[in-house]
């Protein structure tokens, strides 16, 4: 069994081997499941800096309603960690165990990082469409004017997700945009926003629009994505 070592900051550091990776991920997932008190102890405890950064930002998007007493003091806390992913990870976690209106301040601190927010607003879902706090199309719609375009997105395919309008036909007409002018990497992002595990007809046209596209990469991906319809 190979063991990976690269260098960071000077220091050689090496990988855990790939199974043994896979099977702490494994370990992390299930125990987070459990609601015994020695299996929410130990979840907590791997939310430690002694701990590497994956296994802690793991640990952050497995927490569950029965972590929520034993961690929102700690989430508080990792949101001034020195690493952004985990900062970030526990400032979404916070934000849906305490909704409230500071911590949505913290978490709008964090759009110019680009990643999937819209987390920290669900609550459910209803045959594979996320339902999400009354907050968050509010939230969603701020998205759309930021200069970064995988916020952008963001925003408009949670728009979408909660499906009403006006907010709906906004969100079509931002995608419909960035596939109009965008260059080839976000033409993909686009197509990539609409793979939903819910079936949209509105991303109908756009999709059509896709498979014309000039680019033989971003075609293929709307006629994959067309196939699922």
């Amino acid at each position: 069994m190979w063991i990976i070592t690269f260098i960071v900051a000077g220091t050689l550091v090496s990988s855990p081997p790939v199974e043994d990776k896979r099977l702490r991920i494994s370990a992390i997932l299930q125990q987070a499941q459990s609601t015994k008190a020695i299996d929410v102890a130990a979840t907590v405890d791997r939310l430690s800096p002694k701990n590497p950064k994956w296994e802690r930002v793991l640990t952050l998007k497995s927490l569950r309603e029965h972590h929520r007493r034993k961690t929102v003091a700690l989430l508080r806390k990792l949101t001034r960690d020195e690493d952004v992913d985990v900062r970030t990870e526990a400032t979404i976690r916070l934000c849906q165990f305490k909704p409230t209106k500071a911590n949505w301040e913290l978490l709008s601190s964090l759009r110019d990082r680009g990643v999937n927010l819209r987390r920290a607003f669900q609550t459910g879902e209803n045959r594979g469409r996320p339902i999400y706090r009354t907050e968050a199309a509010e939230f969603f719609v701020k998205n759309l004017s930021h200069a970064n375009v995988y916020t952008r997105l963001d925003g408009a395919i949670g728009l979408v997700e909660i499906g009403q309008e006006p907010s709906l036909s906004v969100a079509l007409r931002v995608f419909k945009e960035l596939l109009d002018t965008g260059p080839v990497p976000v033409r993909r992002l686009v197509v990539h926003h609409m793979y939903t595990s819910f079936r949209e007809p509105r991303f109908l046209a756009l999709i059509k629009q896709a498979q014309q596209d000039e680019d033989s990469s971003v075609k293929r991906l709307a006629d994959t994505l067309m196939d699922r319809q």
